[in-house]
């Protein structure tokens, strides 16, 4: 199967929210899980703005505002189905400890 390439590119995605939070140790505020969809999402935002979601590795998204393309936070799919058994340290993931994002590290 061909790789589908993104329309914007992701050096186009404006970062300083997202950075300026994780230099901060800043924890989003908001956060939902969706047990239905076993999706969960974390905002540096409150919700309530025109987003898109910009897979950037599997199931993991970066959530992105449309008019600004700036990074509000994360979506992760099949979060208790596949991204959680990966994890090392389950307890630590389950806790919703501050995850790091490589590319915004």
């Amino acid at each position: 199967m061909e790789r589908i390439e993104p329309l914007i590119p992701l050096s186009d995605l404006r970062r300083t929210l997202i950075s300026d939070a994780i230099a901060h140790g800043r924890k989003p505020v908001h956060s939902n899980y969706d047990q239905r969809l076993d999706t969960i999402t974390m905002l540096f935002v409150p919700p309530g703005r025109n987003t898109f979601v910009y897979y950037i590795d599997g199931d993991l998204a970066l959530v992105c505002d449309m008019e600004s393309l700036e990074v509000l936070g994360f979506q992760i799919e099949a979060f208790v189905k596949e991204f959680l058994p990966k994890q090392a340290n389950q307890d630590l993931a389950r806790s919703h400890a501050p995850w790091r994002i490589p590319e915004f590290a």
